[in-house]
């Protein structure tokens, strides 16, 4: 009888323990993503810096389209990217101007988040190609989003508004690279 109660307690405890960890691990991630809860303005997240080329000037509103949460402009923008990536023989290009158009034909904010992500990485690459022309751009991370795989954008600034969760999580992100 002892020892049936001692195993019963020993097991309970363990899956105790099991859920601290974990919950103790959401919140180490959490805290690493740059004050994450913090709430901002929507002046803050939709902070934009022009620059003089027009694919990534509609590139870089897109994303704060999505920082903002909104769906409609995201469509709009996107489809600038597609428009001035029209007649170009670049497979980069392409690639970016295929991915824009995913994100112009839906207004589910969800589906456009999941289709930047691949938008992101082919403009990335696009940049590094030299068709950024010399603008100064950061690649930035969230290890949260894509379902905790993480995901990564271009921005003019080394400060973090996070397109893949809006105000929810707003600075949740690094710098990992400055081309």
């Amino acid at each position: 009888m002892l020892n049936s109660n001692f195993m019963k307690t020993t097991v309970k405890n363990l899956r105790l323990g099991a859920a601290l960890l974990v919950l103790l691990g959401i919140n180490a991630l959490l805290l690493s993503c740059n004050n994450a809860g913090e709430s901002t303005t929507t002046t803050e997240a939709s902070a934009f810096v022009e620059v003089d080329l027009p694919w990534l000037n509609a590139y870089l509103k897109t994303k704060n389209a999505l920082v903002a949460s909104n769906p409609t402009d995201a469509a709009t923008f996107a489809k600038q990217i597609a428009e001035n990536l029209s007649d170009t023989a670049n497979a980069l290009a392409r690639a970016v101007k295929a991915e824009a158009l995913k994100v112009t034909a839906t207004n589910d904010l969800k589906l456009q988040r999941e289709y930047f992500q691949a938008l992101s990485r082919h403009a990335h690459a696009l940049a590094k190609s030299g068709a950024s022309q010399g603008v100064e751009l950061y690649w930035q991370y969230c290890p949260m989003a894509a379902n905790g795989e993480g995901a990564h954008w271009l921005s003019t600034s080394e400060s973090i508004r996070n397109p893949y969760f809006g105000n929810k999580m707003l600075k949740c992100g690094s710098v990992k690279e400055a081309l």
